[in-house]
């Protein structure tokens, strides 16, 4: 028989409360604070970023603010504002392979040609939301150019990031 076996166990869980005290952790052991990863969401940045392991604040374009909390929020109220200035421009983007993913559409009339469909306000279209940041990101600059408007003027605001966790 072995003794030492349950002094092994009985530090590591004196280890594990005392990290747990130290850190403030009181409810799950190994997550991290994300309240730490906090940014100031008032300083802004450019569609020519990578947005990898970032949250999303808000998003300004034509001058309008949009409060956001996901890429996927920024994607649709982005869609519908350019629905707004001209509808028949964007129901067009259904047919333009310019403006379709390489395995599967982006957007569509029907829901079962897109993995993750969202239906846009006061539209029979839909747009896929299953993507990466970067992916919403280079589909928003796809959708501008097709406006003729400039990326640059597209300003998003962060309100995370988590890039340090990975």
């Amino acid at each position: 028989m072995r003794r030492t076996e349950p002094q092994r166990v009985t530090v590591a869980l004196e280890l594990e409360e005392q990290v747990m005290v130290e850190t403030g952790a009181d409810e799950e052991p190994g997550l991290p604070n994300y309240q730490a990863y906090a940014v100031d969401s008032q300083v802004v940045h450019n569609l020519h970023e990578d947005f990898t392991y970032t949250r999303p604040a808000a998003f300004e374009f034509k001058y309008n603010r949009v409060e956001v909390r996901t890429w996927q929020q920024m994607l649709i109220k982005t869609c519908e504002m350019l629905m707004a200035l001209d509808q028949e421009r964007f129901v067009n983007f259904e047919n333009d392979p310019t403006m379709q993913g390489r395995k599967t559409k982006l957007f569509s009339t029907n829901p079962a040609n897109i993995r993750n469909p969202h239906k846009l306000q006061d539209s029979e279209l839909y747009v896929e939301t299953n993507l990466s940041a970067n992916s919403m990101r280079n589909l928003i600059i796809k959708m501008l150019q097709k406006y003729n408007l400039k990326p640059s003027e597209f300003k998003v605001f962060l309100r995370a990031d988590y890039t340090s966790l990975h």
